[in-house]
């Protein structure tokens, strides 16, 4: 079912739609950025990608990148693994890694190396300057208290971690900006945005992640 075209962005909402379908909605340029943590395919469930063959995994990524591209004006972030890594690069060609450490170590067997970091790839210039692009998101300059509060009460097996979704929106947005996150899972994307005084939209379909995110939102009135 083709979803009706979105004529104007109304931000700070998150839609119960499908991923591709609602980027195809959106006008050119509608959005200032886009960052996710994009599914990573491994039989957990994302709703959408809960069994899906690598095959199709990477047809739909492909496609979708290209509407990513296409709806933001600043560019892309993507939150992703050790495994998919080369694939996305090659979607992104003038983006640049940026090294996230782990907190624990994973064995991947394919390679039969330890590791020990995710990555964010982003085609997007910092606002701020960065001394240290690889090091410097791994710091943590938001507000602990806050960050603490809003992470420990709402666990989530797929949860970014909020404190370096904030990092990296108060280095690579300003104030206002609209945030676009096409799989917005519990909320961390519009609830780091909220609290830098951005502006979110995305989508989920899962309903009752939805109504964890909203809860967590409402959350942050209480700092205020």
């Amino acid at each position: 079912m083709k979803i009706k075209n979105i004529e104007k962005i109304k931000p700070d909402i998150i839609y119960n739609l499908e991923s591709l379908q609602f980027l195809k909605s959106l006008k050119p340029k509608s959005v200032d950025l886009i960052f996710s943590d994009l599914p990573y395919n491994t039989k957990k469930d994302y709703s959408v990608f809960q069994s899906i063959i690598k095959k199709n995994y990477y047809a739909y990524m492909q496609e979708l990148i290209i509407e990513c591209k296409r709806v933001s004006r600043k560019g892309i972030a993507i939150f992703i693994n050790y495994e998919n890594f080369n694939f996305f690069w090659k979607l992104l060609p003038d983006s640049h890694p940026i090294i996230i450490p782990h907190n624990h170590k994973q064995f991947n067997k394919k390679s039969n190396l330890i590791i020990s970091y995710n990555i964010i790839l982003t085609n997007i210039k910092p606002i701020n300057k960065i001394d240290n692009m690889w090091l410097e998101l791994d710091k943590n300059k938001t507000d602990p208290e806050k960050i603490k509060l809003l992470e420990d009460k709402f666990d989530y097996y797929a949860k970014t971690p909020l404190s370096l979704t904030a990092q990296f929106l108060s280095y690579f947005s300003k104030q206002n900006n609209i945030v676009l996150d096409p799989f917005m899972g519990i909320g961390t994307t519009a609830v780091a945005a909220k609290l830098l005084n951005r502006l979110f939209i995305g989508c989920e379909l899962n309903k009752k992640r939805i109504e964890i995110s909203y809860q967590r939102l409402d959350l942050i009135e209480k700092f205020k």
